[in-house]
């Protein structure tokens, strides 16, 4: 898009913000999993499996997410459906 149109600015301004953003977000991974030696790990912490809830509202909603990468005709037809009651796009 910028380059295409010669935007120049905005295509440094995209840069730099992207350069930030890694300056920024990636110590957080970089700290949670290469440690460094002789750093203690808290033993009093222990990870426990989530809740049944939890797991089932995960499970549904990434069921729901492969089913609908497959089968989106059924999710089309409806979302056309309404856009011919509504009376059709930008009307």
């Amino acid at each position: 898009g910028a380059i295409d149109t010669e935007k120049w600015i905005i295509m440094m301004v995209l840069m730099l913000s992207s350069l930030l953003n890694i300056a920024y977000l990636l110590p957080i991974p970089l700290r949670a999993f290469l440690r460094e030696d002789g750093v203690e790990q808290d033993q009093g912490f222990q990870v426990k499996e989530a809740p049944a809830p939890a797991l089932l509202a995960l499970s549904v909603t990434a069921l729901g997410c492969v089913v609908l990468f497959f089968y989106t005709q059924p999710l089309f037809e409806l979302a056309s459906a309404f856009l011919e009651a509504s009376g059709g796009y930008g009307r």
